[in-house]
């Protein structure tokens, strides 16, 4: 999901028992402002499979956040924002950016930007051999040619596998052709 789409998403877009999350929203953010808004393009509304374990630290979250409120005097908002601050307001995206910048290095791990974790998802499902239709879906592209002009270079050549395969059936053919 990208940044907005993420802050954006809202308790009644989680299916917890089915394990999907439905985006048609996202959190725009300009000089002046930021808000809600429709996603941009048709692609981009979607529907993504999410795995048991998210779904697990989701009904954890949403838990969590429902006894911040109840502790807080603000009674349970079961139609609220996912990831809010502590008194349920919308995320300023600009500032998930500069919390997630800090929190990184922090880590002893390879630094990335937060939009980097989109792109590594993006390129780690090519590489894995996903169907490229499947990934762009899921990302919210307009089309599988846009994942592909972004990310084919990461795609997997599989010319040598293709002409193995092929050649070793051939080769079978016109052996049973010879001895016939």
């Amino acid at each position: 999901m990208r940044r907005g789409e993420i802050l954006a998403l809202r308790w009644p877009n989680i299916n917890f028992e089915d394990r999907w999350i439905s985006i048609n929203q996202s959190v725009v953010e300009s000089r002046e402002e930021f808000r809600l808004k429709d996603v941009k393009t048709k692609g981009s509304k979607r529907r993504i499979s999410i795995a048991p374990f998210l779904v697990d630290e989701l009904v954890r979250v949403k838990a969590r956040q429902s006894e911040v409120r109840i502790r807080l005097g603000m009674g349970k908002d079961t139609d609220g924002l996912v990831f809010t601050n502590l008194d349920g307001s919308m995320r300023k995206p600009s500032l998930v950016t500069a919390e997630f910048g800090k929190l990184i290095r922090k880590l002893d791990i390879t630094q990335t930007s937060f939009q980097g974790l989109r792109h590594s998802h993006i390129s780690h499902l090519l590489q894995d051999g996903n169907p490229v239709k499947t990934v762009s879906h899921r990302v919210g592209h307009s089309s599988a040619a846009m994942t592909l002009d972004r990310y084919g270079h990461l795609m997997p050549d599989a010319q040598e596998d293709l002409a193995a395969g092929y050649g070793a059936e051939l080769e079978l053919l016109m052996e049973q052709a010879e001895n016939e």
